[in-house]
């Protein structure tokens, strides 16, 4: 009885493999097929849809490239007709026109310029040594100017809409450009030039400087930090303007004469000096 059963157990498995093998090749082999080439067509679109992603990102990221390297050319062009504007005014104003000239042939041209300058008399001051100094002062205080550091005078390149900004000496040529018109003086970007010929990038031309009877970099005296300069100040010590003007001002600035002392009702006389404290006198 047992033998029977197992026998009818395995017929019945392998009747089983026997049906799913000839399924399999009729129906089960077509539909497995079927089911092969969906997943590969599937897998295949899947990939042409990331295809098309990345070749839309790569479009966007040149339209981006371009766009970009668009807005660089137009402000390099800027600073180039810039430079070339500045360059021109400063060449005419020492009778230089060709401003078509190479930079080797520019730099030429600019000392020829400076050179016949040179050899022109510098016109007679319109302000004194003390009146020079007190517009300076007042033009520090004044709040007009924007400090600059490690340069006389500093520009703004294209598109920047930035004021220009000055050091503490930069002020000092900029005021006497404005209140000695006759003296031609120009600013040749970050330098300054004066009709003698003086160009500087960092101190005071030399007219700037007799114009102030002063150094090209005064020295001064400071509670704070002893003998120093203006420059040391001004770059590395960061003084503001006003800081730099109350310096100036007690180093430089006139101070009134002292007072004559007479004692109660004797008269000093008319050619002598003043009468000191604690002196003689002497009575007509």
């Amino acid at each position: 009885m047992e033998n029977r059963t197992e026998v009818r157990i395995d017929g019945f498995e392998r009747a089983g493999a026997l049906a799913f093998l000839d399924w399999y090749r009729t129906e089960g082999n077509v539909a497995f097929r079927e089911w092969v080439k969906k997943t590969a067509d599937y897998e295949v679109r899947s990939n042409i849809d990331k295809l098309k992603e990345l070749e839309n990102e790569r479009q966007a990221l040149q339209a981006s490239i371009k766009l970009r390297t668009e807005e660089l050319d137009k402000e390099i062009q800027d600073q180039h007709e810039h430079i070339n504007s500045r360059r021109k005014a400063a060449l005419e104003a020492y009778g230089v026109t060709d401003t078509t000239i190479g930079a080797t042939a520019f730099a030429g041209s600019v000392v020829q310029a400076f050179t016949t300058a040179v050899q022109k008399d510098i016109k007679p001051f319109k302000h004194t040594p003390e009146e020079a100094r007190k517009l300076w002062i007042e033009a520090l205080r004044s709040g007009e100017y924007r400090q600059a550091r490690s340069t006389l005078c500093k520009v703004p390149a294209p598109p920047s809409t930035d004021p220009v900004s000055y050091c503490c000496l930069g002020v000092a040529c900029e005021v006497f450009r404005k209140m000695e018109p006759e003296q031609g003086a120009r600013w040749l970007d970050n330098q300054f030039v004066d009709q003698s010929g003086g160009v500087s990038g960092s101190r005071m031309t030399r007219v700037v400087s007799k114009w102030l009877d002063m150094r090209d970099n005064p020295n001064v005296k400071t509670t704070e930090w002893g003998g120093t300069d203006l420059i040391s100040l001004n770059d590395g010590r960061n003084y503001n303007f006003n800081q730099i003007a109350d310096v100036i001002e007690s180093n430089y600035c006139t101070k009134p004469e002292p007072a004559i002392i007479t004692v109660e009702g004797i008269q000093p006389d008319a050619g002598a000096g003043p009468t000191e404290v604690g002196g003689s006198p002497a009575v007509g």
